[in-house]
């Protein structure tokens, strides 16, 4: 009898504990303590008369920083004052938001030239870019480089995954 009864106490308690976590679910409430947070979000911006090879730079960079970092980068042409960081891609002739926050500190590039610039402002800022769209390209390419990729002959090595550290 008195295994009976605390048999019941025991169902009583899960299905109260059950009922719990699923109102908790229902109602959004906030993750449970040692739930993983979700990845910093990354503002990846590029020019609405972005060359295809500007686009595609975006492409390769956005693959590169969700393999290296635990983050979700999103290809726009807005800033987005939620994002953790906003990396602006491509030349002033073809980035409009790069071209306004750049104004006229853009360096003299050659065709080859690239560019890895952090901007002053409240939100971090980078500007990936170059003195044509293929030295874009190759500016992303150097970024992915720099946080430790290595590009080999027949494959690309990337290091583990890590949180993202900021720019």
């Amino acid at each position: 009898m008195r295994l009976l009864a605390n048999c019941r106490s025991i169902v009583a308690v899960v299905l109260t504990t059950t009922a719990g976590l699923s109102t908790a679910l229902f109602l959004n409430e906030p993750p449970a303590v040692g739930a993983e947070p979700p990845p910093p979000k990354i503002a990846l911006i590029v020019g609405e008369s972005a060359s295809p090879l500007e686009r595609h730079a975006a492409n390769e960079l956005q693959t590169i920083l969700e393999r290296l970092f635990r983050v979700d980068v999103f290809i726009g042409q807005q800033l987005d004052p939620k994002a953790a960081a906003v990396i602006l891609l491509g030349r002033p002739e073809t980035n409009e938001k790069l071209a306004s926050l750049v104004a006229g500190n853009w360096p003299n590039l050659t065709d080859q030239g690239l560019l890895l610039r952090r901007l002053k402002r409240e939100q971090p800022t980078l500007v990936v870019g170059g003195g044509s769209s293929v030295a874009t390209l190759w500016a992303a390419y150097e970024m992915g480089e720099r946080c430790g990729v290595r590009y080999l002959h027949q494959r690309d090595v990337y290091p583990d995954q890590q949180a993202w550290p900021g720019l």
